[in-house]
C-alpha cells in the first residue's frame, strides 16, 4: 500500500483540466460519497498548479466560512485588511483569471448568493469556480433541482464513484485472493484502502473497540439520514437476504405500500440496487441487493453486534463472521464477476458483445 499513490481518475482529471483550460466554461460541480477521493482529486490539480486557491469549508455558519476564505485569499494575493462582507464581494475582489476550489461546499447550505456570482462575476472576470461536496442529496438538488438557484448553470458536473476492482487492488502488495477479499469488504473507497495492508487489518478495524471502520458505518448513516433509523434497518434486512419489498416491509414493521419510497432513496444514494431476472417483463418481479461493499459488510457483520464490539466484547461478532463469511464472499464474488465482464465488454476483450447482463431466478406459481 502507498498512501501517496494517486490511482486512476484519468477521465475525471482530463475533464477538469479541459474545463480549466476552456475559454467559455466557468462553473463546475463535483460530488460523491464521503471518502471516495474528491478532495484528493482536486489536490492533484492543485499540486500541478492548475488551481490558484483551495478552500475547504468548515461545518459551521456562513460568517466562519467567509472569514476563513478571506484569510486564505488575503495571504495568497497579499491583500492587507481584506474583510469582505459577503462571498459576492469576495469574488468581485479576486484577480482576473483566478481558478478557485470551494471544497465541502454543501456545508454552506444557503446558495442563493452564488447565483449572482455565477451569472455576473465569473464570466466577467474569467474566474473558474469548482465546488465540491459530500452531502449527496444537497449536491444533487443543487445541480439538478429546478428550484435550485444554480440549476442549469454548471458547465461540468461530475459524480465521483468508487474505484473499480482492478484499480483498487493496485493499493496492495498481497496475493490476489487477499486483495480481492479486502475489496469485497471495503469496496473501491480510496481512504479505506489506504488504512489497511491486509485482510487481518480489515477485521481489526471492524471488530475492535477502537477500530476506525466500527464507527464509520454509523457516522455515515447519521450524516446521510439524520432523521430516520429506518434506512439502517432496511439495509440490515437486505444484508441478511431479505430482498423483496414486501418482505423487507414486514421485517422492519412498516406497511408494504410505504417501503418503496425508502428503497428508491437508497437506490438513488447508491447503497442499494434493484434487479429484475433476465428477460422478465413484470414490473413486480424485482429484488433489492446492497450495492456498496462497505455498507454490505458493516450491516451483515457489525450492525447487530455494534454495542458489544464498542464495549470490547467481540467474540459473538467474530464467531458470526467466521460462520457466514463464505456466503457473504460468494454473493460478492458474483458482483465482482459481473463488474469484470462489463469491463471486458467495454474494452472489447470479451469473446462476444454483451447486450444484457442480469440475475435469473424462478418462482413456482402457487
Amino acid at each position: 500500500m502507498n498512501q501517496e499513490k494517486f490511482i486512476d481518475r484519468k477521465e475525471e482529471l482530463k475533464l477538469l483540466e479541459d474545463f480549466l483550460n476552456s475559454e467559455n466554461k466557468y462553473f463546475a460541480i463535483i460530488y460523491g460519497r464521503r471518502r471516495v477521493g474528491k478532495t484528493r482529486l482536486l489536490l492533484e490539480l492543485y499540486k500541478k498548479r492548475k488551481i490558484d486557491i483551495f478552500i475547504m469549508f468548515e461545518e459551521a455558519d456562513y460568517e466562519t466560512n467567509l472569514v476563513k476564505s478571506s484569510e486564505i485569499i488575503s495571504k495568497k494575493f497579499d491583500f492587507p485588511y481584506f474583510k469582505p462582507k459577503s462571498f459576492k464581494e469576495l469574488f468581485n475582489s479576486l484577480p482576473n483569471g483566478t481558478k478557485i476550489v470551494l471544497d465541502e461546499f454543501s456545508y454552506l447550505k444557503n446558495f442563493g448568493e452564488f447565483q449572482e456570482i455565477v451569472d455576473f462575476i465569473l464570466k466577467k472576470r474569467n474566474i473558474k469556480l469548482i465546488v465540491c461536496g459530500s452531502l449527496i442529496k444537497i449536491m444533487e438538488d443543487l445541480s439538478y433541482s429546478i428550484n435550485s438557484p444554480l440549476f442549469g448553470r454548471a458547465d461540468l458536473i461530475i459524480k465521483l464513484n468508487p474505484l473499480s476492482f482492478l484499480d483498487s487492488i493496485k493499493f496492495f502488495n498481497v496475493k490476489i485472493e487477499e486483495s480481492t477479499k479486502i475489496y469485497m469488504a471495503l469496496g473501491g473507497i480510496p481512504r479505506y484502502l489506504e488504512l489497511v495492508n491486509s485482510f487481518d487489518d480489515v477485521i481489526k478495524q471492524f471488530f475492535t473497540k477502537y477500530g476506525l471502520f466500527l464507527r464509520e458505518g454509523k457516522l455515515l448513516l447519521k450524516e446521510i439520514f439524520p432523521k430516520s433509523s429506518l434506512y439502517s434497518k432496511i439495509l440490515f434486512s437486505i444484508a441478511n437476504n431479505t430482498t423483496e419489498a414486501t418482505e423487507i416491509a414486514n421485517k422492519i414493521g412498516i406497511k408494504p405500500n410505504e417501503i418503496s419510497k425508502y428503497l428508491e432513496i437508497l437506490v438513488e444514494y447508491g447503497l442499494v440496487k434493484k434487479e429484475k431476472p433476465f428477460m422478465s417483463k413484470s414490473k413486480k418481479d424485482v429484488r433489492f441487493y446492497l450495492k456498496d461493499n462497505f455498507f454490505s459488510f458493516w450491516h451483515k457483520f457489525v450492525w447487530n453486534f455494534y454495542n458489544e464490539i464498542e464495549s470490547g466484547l467481540n467474540e459473538n461478532a467474530l464467531s458470526y463472521f467466521n460462520n457466514n463469511k463464505n456466503q457473504f464472499f460468494g454473493y460478492k464474488f458474483e458482483d465482482l464477476a459481473k463488474e469484470l465482464i462489463i469491463y471486458l465488454n467495454k474494452t472489447k476483450k470479451f469473446p462476444f458483445p454483451i447486450e444484457q447482463l442480469s440475475k435469473w431466478w424462478y418462482k413456482d406459481k402457487e
